[in-house]
């Protein structure tokens, strides 16, 4: 380091209106990737401002930006292997504990040179996972490892990854973020018929095992002054609450509508103020389950009960199912959940 970077400016790193490589070198040192800022334009004569180059149309700056910076490939990830490693029909988490792994500790050699079936690096990801949370658990719980049940729980993952011919995403959805101990899960919506002037909710409640243990809908008169998402929530909660149904977790794909909830000082949030107080008057009376926005076609059948009898105000409760027609029926299975 050849710079006092205390004393440095953004001018010392310029030279005849371009970045200096040379600068930057002594300020980061010789990894340093100056191919990164040959997009970047510097103008003098305007007033002082960070300026992206590209612009980013359609997008927000911080996505051009992350954008820009991964399509300059480093020669420490210019493995073939990553993209294998990525398209391996297994969780989330599981990509990202082998990525983690080959990225520090081991070797990547039997995911390319010994020519593994896609359905074989599944297996191997997979047991290597449970493997993993076995000797966590033995470890940091005393629990010791039964060898059967992680090749069980192994062959189960890659038969509901790899096997399936839908796309079981609320199954996906509990199965790669939580364990039996966090349900059970509400999934809620609401719609709005301006041309009718009514509101429809819809909602099912499903275990950790991907089971539903209710389903309902509701409509009434639209207002002005309440949200969709907060509606859509306390008409759930307040049927849990009825049937002493403990939920854990909400998932809602209203995103825009639940920042009134998260932002109490929002600039509209004082045309819903009695319904926020309403929702944590029930949200304290069910514990304070935690509230996540989730894409809607991630819960398709609350959307398909939202929009199911529109003009029937009074609320409707399915507990085993055999009631709903045929097409929301399949919506449920599609996702992953059984009846």
């Amino acid at each position: 380091m050849d710079l006092e970077i205390d004393q440095i400016n953004i001018s010392d790193m310029v030279q005849d209106n371009h970045w200096d490589p040379n600068c930057f070198t002594n300020v980061f040192g010789y990894l340093f990737d100056n191919n990164t800022f040959n997009s970047a334009v510097i103008d003098t004569s305007d007033v002082n401002q960070w300026v992206w180059y590209p612009k980013s149309t359609c997008s927000k700056i911080s996505a051009a930006v992350y954008h820009q910076l991964n399509q300059q490939r480093s020669s420490s990830d210019s493995w073939i292997g990553w993209h294998i490693i990525w398209h391996i029909p297994v969780a989330p988490r599981i990509k990202h504990f082998i990525w983690l792994c080959l990225k520090g500790f081991s070797s990547g050699s039997w995911a390319i040179q010994y020519r593994q079936s896609v359905r074989s690096l599944a297996f191997i990801s997979a047991g290597a996972w449970f493997i993993w949370i076995a000797r966590c658990n033995a470890i940091f719980k005393n629990i010791r490892p039964n060898l059967s049940i992680i090749a069980s729980r192994t062959s189960a993952h890659v038969q509901d990854f790899f096997c399936s011919n839908l796309e079981p995403y609320g199954r996906k959805l509990i199965l790669c973020n939580f364990s039996s101990a966090d349900g059970p899960f509400i999934f809620t919506h609401a719609i709005s018929r301006l041309e009718i002037q009514v509101r429809t909710i819809g909602f099912f409640i499903s275990n950790a095992n991907y089971k539903v243990i209710l389903a309902g809908r509701w409509s009434q008169p639209l207002d002005d002054n309440s949200s969709d998402a907060i509606l859509a929530i306390e008409a759930a909660l307040q049927t849990t609450l009825q049937l002493q149904i403990p939920v854990k977790h909400i998932f809602s794909c209203h995103h825009s509508d639940l920042n009134f909830i998260r932002e109490t000082n929002h600039s509209l949030a004082w045309r819903f103020r009695p319904q926020l107080s309403n929702l944590n008057f029930l949200m304290d009376m069910s514990s304070h389950p935690r509230i996540h926005v989730i894409p809607s076609s991630w819960m398709r059948p609350a959307i398909s009960l939202a929009g199911f009898g529109l003009r029937r105000q009074n609320l409707n409760l399915y507990l085993v199912g055999r009631e709903l027609p045929y097409w929301i029926m399949r919506s449920f299975l599609e996702l992953g959940f059984s009846f």
